[in-house]
Formats: structure tokens, sequence, C-alpha cells
């Protein structure tokens, strides 16, 4: 039986790795994101986001919980992928 994975058993290792991923993948905002999951905060000068003003403003007001959810939503929905 597989676990899936939830805001409540991500591990940091996962969210690196899925950091790490969205870097190759030219994923900006998942990366930002995953910074933010684990550093419970971000430079976004270190990034390139081509996104909407509104996204931008999103993801600066981004909480370490929401953060962590939404990298726990990323990985589930790859796992049920196969």
């Amino acid at each position: 039986m597989t676990t899936t994975t939830t805001a409540q058993n991500i591990s940091n290792s996962q969210i690196r790795s899925l950091r790490n991923e969205a870097l190759r993948a030219g994923d900006d905002i998942q990366a930002v994101i995953c910074d933010i999951a684990l550093d419970g905060m971000v430079d976004m000068d270190d990034y390139v986001i081509d996104a909407s003003p509104e996204k931008i403003a999103e993801l600066r007001a981004m909480t370490q919980e929401q953060a962590i959810a939404d990298c726990a939503e990323a990985i589930s929905a790859a796992e049920a992928m196969g």
C-alpha cells in the first residue's frame, strides 16, 4: 500500500527534490513555493518569474504552511500519475 504525500507527512527532502525538479523544468513559481516551504521566506530577486503582478503578490503573501500544503499537493499529483 502506497502512502499519499500530504502536508502532514511531507519531508524536507521531498520538498528539496521537488524544488530541484522545478528548477530543471524552468518552473520558477514552484521553486519559489518550495523555498517558502523550506525556509518560511524567499528572496524573490533570486528568480525571474514570468507571472502577473497578482501571482507575484500571492507568492509574497504565502505562508510556510500554505507552501508546504502546495508542495504536498504537487508531489501527491505526481505520485498519482505513476
